[in-house]
């Protein structure tokens, strides 16, 4: 294969990684909101519609209902006794088309399951940074606060995994990563995650960005837009790269050692 012919080889590779990258960006996360008709369901994760629908009990007169009339779900299988329906004003259940399951809401906020109503975090994440991101995701509508001081935890680790010395602090630590290449875009992203994980854990400071649920929503599709761009990336470029033919790999490679300096 003449230098031609390789190059457009490396081209073709070149744009069919953008493509998958851009389509996998484009896939969107839609957290549960009350009385939104679909989003990503906190059980399965699947977009799907959402039935909605309050939430009541039933008086059961002369005796009750025994033990053995009510099933794993808390549904009353049989009776002959007169009932009373009660509705309980602010709970309502959303329940998911795609998994059946549904879930409790108490006015306008999901108390079952607990939420996590979040990006998922990236498949290529470490796992001791995904450790911590599920950490922060527990606890984001309770404490916003809390869950940007452990993102930022959790980038900390992510440099650890990236090569960077664990003895520094986490400001020298993004300059090893500029130092080992990444995009400017990337340096930004990080930027935003420590100044902000770092502002929540001192309230006396000013926050870069107003301390809300929306505020801390973002700083997990930061994380794993950090791991997407550092980790992701590469990976798949260096997937694509293996698949070339051996020779035009070793032809490559020859370039390459051809177009190094030249030592002294």
């Amino acid at each position: 294969m003449d230098k031609k012919s390789i190059e457009k080889y490396s081209q073709r590779a070149t744009v069919c990684s953008e493509k998958v990258y851009s389509e996998e960006m484009m896939v969107k996360f839609t957290p549960a909101e009350f009385n939104l008709k679909a989003f990503n369901c906190p059980y399965c994760g699947v977009y799907a519609r959402q039935s909605w629908g309050w939430v009541g009990y039933t008086m059961l007169y002369n005796g009750g209902a025994n033990a053995s009339e009510v099933d794993d779900d808390c549904y009353v299988t049989r009776s002959s006794h007169s009932q009373k329906m009660q509705i309980l004003n602010g709970i309502n259940i959303s329940v998911c088309e795609h998994c059946h399951k549904f879930s409790i809401w108490i006015k306008d906020r999901l108390m079952l399951p607990p939420n996590l109503n979040v990006d998922p975090p990236h498949e290529d994440m470490p796992a001791s940074v995904s450790t911590i991101y599920h950490e922060a995701a527990e606890i984001v509508d309770a404490s916003p606060r809390g869950a940007a001081a452990l993102l930022r935890v959790a980038l900390e680790q992510l440099t650890h995994e990236l090569g960077c010395d664990p003895d520094n602090r986490i400001n020298e630590k993004i300059g090893e990563l500029v130092a080992k290449g990444v995009s400017p875009d990337v340096t930004k992203a990080c930027d935003v995650l420590r100044v902000t994980g770092n502002n929540a854990a001192h309230p006396a400071e000013t926050l870069l960005l107003d301390d809300n649920r929306d505020t801390a929503i973002s700083l997990f599709q930061i994380i794993n837009y950090i791991v997407e761009q550092t980790i992701s990336h590469a990976k798949r470029l260096a997937d694509m790269h293996n698949r070339l033919p051996e020779g035009v790999r070793l032809q490559i490679d020859k370039r390459n050692l051809k177009a190094l300096p030249k030592g002294d």
